[in-house]
Order: C-alpha cells, then sequence, then structure tokens
C-alpha cells in the first residue's frame, strides 16, 4: 500500500529529474562559454562556473532554516509547488545572462532557494510515506527512475541546443518542471510533527563527527561531479551533442543496476554496501584522469554511477530511518547541512586550485579523496 502512495512522489521526481537533466550537464559548459563570450580567459572562465555553483549551494544552506520552519506549517506538498516560484525565476535570470554575465548572480540565487525547497520536501515525503522495512528498495525506485528520465535528457538537451540555442533548452525546461509539479496533485499532504531546533542539530554534529565527515565527502565529490565532469567532457569532446550521447550510454548501464542496489542495501545491510562503493568510486574518478575515448569514458561513468548509488541509497536509508527514530526535520536538517556545507567546501577549494593554476584533472583527485570519507562510519569486525 505504501508503495502506491510513493508512487506520485515517484512521478515528480522523474519529470523534474528529466528537466533539471536538461540544465544540470549542460549549465557548466553554457556558463563557462558566456566567460569566453565576455573575453575572460579560460582559467577565469572555469573559475567563474565555479563561483556560480559556490552561491548556488550557499544560498541552499542558508535558506534551509526557512524552508524547515515552511514545512512545519504549510506542509511538504505546498513547499514542492512554492518552489516553481524560484525556478520560475531562476530560468528567467539564466537567459538574461547571455545578454550579461551579472545575472547568473541572481539565477545562482534563485536556483539555490528552489534546491533548498525541493530537496527538503521530497525527503520529508519518503520519511513520512515510505515503508521503513523497505527504504532501501524505494530509494533504489526513486534513483532508477530519476535515472532513466536522465537516459534521454542529455541527448535531447544536446541536440536542442545545437539547433535551437540554449533559450529553448530553458524553455522545454521549464515546461517539463511545471508538468513535475501536477504530479503531486495526488500526494498525501504531510508535515513535520515537531520544529528542528539548530542547538539540537548541532549538538549531533559534535556528538557524530564521523556521520558528519562521511556526509560531507559525499557532498563535495558529487559537487564536483556536476561541475568538474561535465566541463572536462567539453574540452575533451569538444561538442555539446557527443558529450550527450557519452553521458546518455553510461546513464543506461547504470541503470539497469540501480534497483539491485536498493536491494542489496535491504539485505546486505548499508556499511556492508558502502565498503564496495567506496573504493570503486575512488577508482572511478583516479581513472578519468586518463580517459580521453568515448568508450573509455562511457566505461568510467557507468562504474562511477552503479557505485555512487552504493553510497546515495544507503546514506538516504539511514536519513529516513533516523527521521522516525529522532524526528523529521531534525535527520533532514543533518543530513541537507552536512551534504551542502561539503559542496560548499569542494567547490571552494576547486576555485581556489583553479586559479593558483590547476586543471581539472587535478581536481578528479580531490573528488576521489572525498569519496573515500564515508568508509569512516564502518564499524570494524
Amino acid at each position: 500500500m505504501r508503495g502506491k502512495v510513493l508512487t506520485p512522489i515517484f512521478l515528480n521526481l522523474t519529470l523534474r529529474g528529466a528537466s533539471v537533466g536538461l540544465l544540470s550537464l549542460f549549465s557548466p559548459i553554457y556558463i563557462f562559454k558566456i566567460g569566453q563570450n565576455f573575453s575572460l580567459s579560460p582559467k577565469n572562465s572555469l573559475a567563474l562556473v565555479f563561483l556560480y555553483f559556490f552561491i548556488i549551494h550557499l544560498v541552499k544552506l542558508l535558506t534551509l532554516p526557512l524552508t524547515e520552519n515552511l514545512a512545519v506549517k504549510i506542509g511538504f506538498k505546498k513547499i514542492s509547488y512554492l518552489s516553481s516560484l524560484p525556478f520560475a525565476f531562476f530560468l528567467a535570470f539564466l537567459i538574461f545572462s547571455q545578454k550579461s554575465p551579472f545575472w547568473l548572480l541572481p539565477a545562482a540565487i534563485f536556483w539555490g532557494i528552489n534546491a533548498s525547497l525541493f530537496w527538503f520536501s521530497y525527503h520529508g515525503f519518503f520519511v513520512k510515506l515510505g515503508d521503513a522495512d523497505r527504504f532501501g528498495q524505494a530509494t533504489a525506485m526513486a534513483q532508477f527512475l530519476g535515472t532513466i528520465a536522465n537516459v534521454l535528457s542529455p541527448i535531447m538537451g544536446g541536440f536542442v541546443i545545437w539547433k535551437f540555442g540554449f533559450g529553448a533548452l530553458f524553455i522545454l525546461s521549464g515546461a517539463i518542471f511545471v508538468t513535475s509539479l501536477m504530479a503531486l496533485w495526488f500526494a498525501q499532504e504531510k508535515k513535520p510533527y515537531h520544529d528542528a531546533k539548530i542547538s539540537k542539530v548541532w549538538q549531533l554534529f559534535t556528538s557524530h563527527k564521523k556521520m558528519v565527515a562521511a556526509y560531507i565527502g559525499l557532498g563535495g565529490e558529487g559537487g564536483l561531479y556536476g561541475v568538474a565532469w561535465p566541463l572536462f567532457l567539453f574540452v575533451v569532446l569538444g561538442k555539446i551533442l557527443v558529450v550527450g550521447e557519452v553521458i546518455s550510454a553510461a546513464i543506461f548501464l547504470a541503470a539497469l543496476l540501480t534497483l539491485m542496489v536498493g536491494i542489496w542495501v535491504d539485505r546486505l545491510g548499508k556499511q556492508a554496501v558502502i565498503r564496495i562503493g567506496a573504493p570503486v568510486v575512488f577508482l572511478s574518478w583516479l581513472g578519468r584522469i586518463f580517459a580521453r575515448t568515448p568508450g573509455v569514458i562511457i566505461g568510467v561513468d557507468t562504474f562511477y554511477r552503479v557505485a555512487d548509488q552504493m553510497l546515495i541509497i544507503p546514506f538516504s536509508v539511514w536519513t529516513y530511518q533516523k527521521a522516525l527514530e529522532g524526528g523529521t526535520g531534525q535527520a533532514l536538517y543533518f543530513r541537507e547541512i552536512s551534504v551542502t556545507f561539503g559542496t560548499i567546501f569542494a567547490l571552494l577549494m576547486a576555485g581556489i586550485m583553479l586559479i593558483f593554476g590547476a586543471n581539472l584533472e587535478t581536481l578528479f583527485v580531490l573528488a576521489a579523496i572525498g569519496s573515500l570519507l564515508p568508509l569512516l562510519i564502518i564499524k570494524k569486525k
């Protein structure tokens, strides 16, 4: 029964994944090209990209308290609807940025607000509507559907940019995003029972240092994947359409194995899956340094996407289980603040490294180090 209750949430995530998938792969490339169009050097154009995403995640972090308070007052469903407003402003300013790079600042701010609203409500829905005994399989199903949505997005996005330009891509993304909100019409409204206190969450940070470090590593390497990897592909492959085709192939292969990861989490346990996933993610990052042909890139990225689910799914299950034990708002706060801080720290470090002459391959080493931090929570037998 509870699986059926989650169906609107799955559908919402799938459609939103398709919408955001059109943007996420190509946004770093778009911003890089804007920098070059306004006569910035390649190094400064790269720094502009990392500054843009740094602002996004900083705003997300700063607006989490407001999101949590809104969840208590109006519920997760209304928060999801509310996220459409900053998304609309984000798209508008992103289109304006073709005329001036200064419009990237409000675009980043509104995207950060959207991310804060959506992810808090999404995880909240999962806690309230999911089956506690099958969180692993439910999370895997959500990741699988999101992955399937992303299979066509890179190819479609590359084609739209090639044929009609970035403006058309943004409009198409907005249309799909609006459709995703319609799915929530059938979802039950849910709210956190108690307002989470920052002071209590801070106590959790000090008493669960290894878990905080693990989330920071997860957020850091994920943030670098979303920014450094698309830029690297664009530099190596040179053509936007080819970038989309290569990524779609890797996504399709990984999607076939994602559901198995959820079953492994429920049957083998979270730590057993993390123990396998973290080293594979680490090796995939090192392998990217030497990836230069489409075949090698597909292989490396496929291994990464499967192994990354072996980290994302167990940690999501941990969050949902802790939410049931100690309060939804408090658990989501702990997760989102830790992960977002990790992303901010990694992007800041990457920007500084680029300014001082590092190349994109060097950033892969930074991501590889972050991918090992989840091993800190593994208990010795």
